[in-house]
């Protein structure tokens, strides 16, 4: 992104980071870091202070191998008025004891929900991010096939 001003009948541009400027992507980003605790049967929305170039979600769960207490990552909210993420599948299982996952690709928030309708326990789980010097109000809302509406595709049915 530029912006062009006059100074004296002159005119300069000055470059700004944006969403399709390719340096903001090829640099490490700023550090971000929260956790949570997450009850059975809801949801929790962060949203970064800058556009993030990559995301790892932590399942800190303290029992192992219960697939029960698994966390659901999403784009869009579950109760989305534009489709349904669960029902559909637009979602990654993070259900083990520091099972992680890393999704590399700009966004501005995701969602995180428990998998499961049986934990007794909340999920204890870590967010880190690294953040690009992009505004947050640059970057869409991500939406559509895929995301929070559309058919699932099953292969092998």
């Amino acid at each position: 992104m530029s912006h062009t001003y006059k100074t004296d009948g002159r005119r300069f541009t000055q470059y700004q980071a944006g969403l399709h400027n390719v340096g903001s992507y090829q640099v490490s980003g700023v550090p971000w870091i929260t956790g949570a605790w997450l009850a059975s049967g809801s949801e929790h929305h962060h949203v970064f202070p800058a556009v993030a170039r990559e995301v790892t979600i932590i399942n800190r769960e303290l029992n192992s191998g219960v697939s029960a207490n698994g966390l659901a990552v999403h784009f869009a909210s579950t109760s989305s008025v534009s489709g349904n993420v669960i029902g559909n599948r637009h979602y990654i299982v993070v259900d083990d004891l520091n099972d992680s996952l890393t999704i590399r690709c700009k966004m501005k928030e995701i969602w995180v929900s428990t998998s499961g309708t049986t934990a007794a326990n909340p999920v204890p789980y870590t967010i880190y991010a690294e953040l690009t010097g992009i505004a947050s109000n640059q970057m869409i809302s991500l939406t559509g096939s895929g995301i929070s509406s559309g058919e699932s595709i099953v292969w092998g049915t």
